[in-house]
């Protein structure tokens, strides 16, 4: 039985890595995608997207808080930095299932969202809008 490729990581020189995003693009490469974590632009009031993945610029978010209105408020701040959003479940106490009903409904009513991927607690990458 043939192994499935392995993605690669790289970072351009200057990137800022947290250890949540880590997490995430382990699970991204381990499932294929190639990635680069993104430096910092200088622009005045501009947030960067922290990776390049399938040739897009995508925001990882990793909601920490179990509140309600947890995932409107990360995908607002996601959606800020770029239209292609990760969002990765492990260090939230929300159930997957109810995160998937709630990044669902964000995505159909905000189009400027092209892509949502999803990264369950259990480690899967659920696509959630557009195509990868």
């Amino acid at each position: 039985m043939a192994k499935a490729k392995v993605g690669e990581i790289t970072k351009e020189i200057g990137a800022v890595i947290e250890p949540h995003e880590a997490l995430a693009v382990d699970v991204l490469a381990l499932n294929g995608f190639d990635v680069r974590f993104l430096k910092p632009r200088n622009m005045y009031k501009t947030k960067t997207p922290d990776i390049a993945m399938v040739g897009l610029e995508w925001e990882i978010k990793s909601p920490t808080s179990s509140s309600k209105t947890t995932i409107r408020n990360i995908m607002l701040k996601g959606t800020k930095q770029s239209r292609y959003v990760i969002i990765d479940t492990i260090r939230t106490n929300l159930p997957d299932e109810l995160i998937i009903r709630d990044l669902e409904k964000y995505a159909t009513q905000h189009q400027s969202l092209k892509k949502l991927i999803m990264i369950t607690k259990y480690r899967k990458i659920v696509v959630l809008k557009g195509k990868l």
